[in-house]
């Protein structure tokens, strides 16, 4: 898994009667910070294996340097993964997803 270094997920919380949306811009930011949902939050937790460096600005600036970048990654990680057996996938997978969300400090 792996994450573009500017990219922002926007979060409904529910909680009994009330609701927090996160969608203002100016809160983006440490709204992100406190949920840690930032990329290298993300990567710290072992969410995703690797920040993808986006181009000066954010993805939308160089659309087709994102899209060269994210598919180079990819095939990276197709190369290999395409080295091990199924076993072996399977069980880096799982390993993989049993350490997600692991708080250690």
């Amino acid at each position: 898994n792996s994450r573009l270094s500017q990219s922002e997920m926007e979060y409904i919380l529910q909680d009994a009667d009330a609701r927090v949306v996160l969608t203002d811009a100016e809160y983006k930011e440490q709204a992100a910070a406190a949920l840690k949902l930032t990329a290298e939050d993300m990567k710290k937790s072992k969410l995703i294996d690797k920040i993808i460096k986006e181009p000066l600005g954010g993805a939308h600036y160089d659309r087709q340097q994102t899209f060269e970048a994210v598919q180079s990654e990819i095939m990276k990680a197709f190369k290999t993964l395409d080295k091990l057996s199924p076993a072996e996938r399977i069980a880096l997978r799982r390993e993989k997803f049993n350490a997600m969300g692991v708080y250690k400090e």
